[in-house]
């Protein structure tokens, strides 16, 4: 099935990304994953988003320009955010689990108090980054 290849290249882009994540890079990862999210936006009400999101960790910001669904441009600019320019800002540890799926931003913001998420931005960073459910392998 072409859900099913693309679905295994996803996740073997994934690995790529872990295998490099002892000091994790959060801007390579938005590159393997850009396939994921414009498939994510064209198959949510967001289909033919064009505007520029801005993802920042603290100590870099990674924008993500979208041009009718389809992201046009990655950039990376070291240096703390302008924190009201952002769509999402959080501590570099927990955004891979933002990235990953692992927590929501209410879970992050809970956790982390210093997380902070553009209110009009949450429905795109959702869309973008949804909670899953972690299946564990059998093959301990």
């Amino acid at each position: 099935m072409e859900s099913d290849s693309f679905f295994n290249e996803i996740i073997e882009r994934a690995l790529i990304c872990i295998e490099r994540w002892l000091d994790i890079d959060v801007f390579s990862s938005f590159i393997a994953f850009k396939p994921l999210f414009e498939k994510r936006i064209e198959n949510s009400e967001l289909k033919g988003l064009s505007r520029t999101v801005i993802i920042s960790n603290f100590s870099e910001n990674n924008i993500l320009k979208f041009n009718n669904g389809k992201i046009t441009d990655i950039e990376n600019i070291k240096g703390y955010p302008e924190i009201n320019a952002c769509d999402v800002c959080i501590p570099k540890n927990f955004l891979i689990k933002l990235l990953l799926g692992d927590r929501t931003t209410d879970e992050i913001n809970h956790i982390v108090q210093d997380a902070f998420v553009n209110p009009e931005s949450k429905n795109l960073i959702e869309t973008l980054f949804p909670k899953k459910i972690s299946l564990p392998d059998s093959d301990y």
